[in-house]
């Protein structure tokens, strides 16, 4: 008797129904293309692009001081979209700017934007102008642009 209740209480623990349980809301992905600390726009900027020709423009604008310039992703229109992060120029080196995370809710999903460095007395004097490039998959929601501290 004792050793079919210990029985009972091992099975019991293994087949716990918590192991078997799923989000009910799994957070979108996002994935780094492209980070770099010079070429992108003098005036901050966060853009959605939803073209290849919008690609390439930006492509175009980045690649002004660069020989060779870089190459233009391929990217699945249909399936993905790119989100551009610049940060505008700065005096100094040492800073980018990058997604922390995304939230999706019923109708709109949020872009928590963060904004790191600042310069120390060791910092390089030479301007920049920080900017990263990130792919998502592509959903007909609402993208909203936050600030990674305001939640």
């Amino acid at each position: 008797m004792k050793l079919a209740a210990v029985f009972l209480l091992f099975v019991s623990c293994f087949f716990n129904e918590d192991r078997y349980k799923t989000d009910a809301v799994q957070e979108p992905t996002f994935e780094l293309i492209l980070q770099e600390q010079t070429g992108g726009p003098a005036k901050p900027q966060m853009m959605v692009v939803k073209g290849e020709k919008s690609l390439k423009d930006f492509y175009i604008q980045i690649n002004k001081t660069r020989r060779p310039g870089l190459p233009v992703p391929e990217i699945n229109f249909k399936e993905e979209k790119v989100i551009i992060l610049c940060m505008g120029s700065r005096t100094t080196g040492g800073y980018s700017i990058e997604i922390e995370k995304l939230e999706e809710k019923a109708d709109l999903i949020n872009i928590y934007v963060r904004e790191k460095g600042s310069p120390s007395k060791y910092s390089t004097s030479v301007l920049t102008e920080p900017f990263s490039i990130y792919k998502i998959k592509a959903a007909d929601k609402k993208l909203v642009f936050k600030k990674a501290d305001q939640r």
